[in-house]
């Protein structure tokens, strides 16, 4: 029995493992199951898009960002979007109307260093101009 992704075949860990449960040294296989039941814990998360977002607390939709922000809500108070506030990215976000559909990564607090972080705040100026 082959394991096929897109008519490939591919050789899995735990088809490693099963293969050589009964003739592989013990310790081998334990460590070998034990990587295989931490893998959502283990397994790299670079080149998977999730790295990206490692700087953020959560993720809201603009609307959920604009309500919260209207209602008093300051548990978040700066968000990112790729080239910031000013950028080409948000710009057509708020263009097109996107803005309140589209995730955007909050933090608590300030992030230095980084270009594509602003405050709440300014989002919210720049989303209420006539």
């Amino acid at each position: 029995m082959t394991n096929q992704i897109d008519g490939v075949s591919v050789l899995t860990w735990e088809r490693v493992v099963n293969t050589f449960r009964d003739v592989a040294p013990v310790y081998w296989i334990s460590v070998l199951d034990e990587a295989l039941n931490r893998y959502a814990r283990l397994v790299s998360k670079a080149g998977s898009g999730d790295t990206y977002r490692r700087n953020n607390d959560a993720v809201l939709a603009g609307q959920e960002i604009y309500n919260r922000f209207m209602a008093g809500d300051t548990t978040y108070t700066w968000m990112g979007r790729n080239l910031g506030l000013n950028g080409e990215t948000l710009r057509s976000d708020l263009e097109t109307g996107n803005w309140t559909k589209q995730p955007y990564e909050v933090r608590y607090e300030q992030i230095c260093g980084k270009r594509n972080w602003f405050k709440i705040e300014s989002f919210i100026k720049v989303i209420d101009l006539p």
